[in-house]
């Protein structure tokens, strides 16, 4: 079945090249995971990392000081996705939104680490070159805390879109994925 003319069995690049006629660079799919156990498989229009940042200490004990790294923090995971009938994507983080949001009225620990707990899910962004995959991130603690506003236009052309910001705790490259991604093009390069 087909929405505007996108079949949702098909990669989001298609869809982009079919409505903007410009060949994408690149191609990722991302997976989520909610608390509640559901899933969401999907293209996004453009996925932007979180920033890594080192927390340091200044240290002097004598003459000349120096900084000591004390922590690591994660900015914001940000995502756009195009907005598509019958916008399912768009319910599934809005319903994980409610959840977080309502979460202390649906039976659920107060504290906030019990809260946190309830909350989280998972995430995996897979990268690809020539429908061949070539790396996969993965964040096991992420939830998304805002959607930004939607404009709905009468004048507007192309597509509509959303983006979604979350919170992450860590994310990283899938070490295990990599290796076997790079075995096999290694082995099929050979062939």
């Amino acid at each position: 079945m087909s929405y505007n003319g996108f079949n949702p069995n098909t990669s989001l690049d298609t869809f982009r090249l079919n409505m903007t006629r410009i060949q994408p660079p690149h191609s990722y799919s991302a997976f989520f995971m909610s608390p509640n156990s559901k899933s969401l498989s999907t293209y996004p229009d453009m996925i932007q990392f979180p920033s890594r940042d080192i927390t340091v200490l200044d240290y002097e004990p004598y003459g000349y000081g120096f900084k000591i790294p004390t922590a690591a923090a994660n900015g914001q995971l940000l995502c756009s996705f195009v907005l598509l009938e019958p916008m399912s994507a768009l319910h599934y983080f809005e319903n994980w939104i409610e959840l977080i949001q309502n979460i202390n009225e649906l039976g659920k620990a107060s504290t906030p680490v019990a809260s946190y707990d309830h909350v989280i899910g998972a995430c995996y962004i897979t990268f690809f070159k020539n429908k061949v995959p070539t790396a996969k991130y993965f964040s096991q603690f992420i939830y998304p805390t805002s959607i930004t506003p939607i404009e709905f236009s009468a004048s507007a052309s192309g597509y509509t879109t959303f983006n979604v910001l979350f919170d992450v705790r860590n994310m990283y490259l899938h070490k295990d994925f990599s290796t076997t991604v790079n075995a096999n093009i290694t082995q099929s390069q050979r062939q």
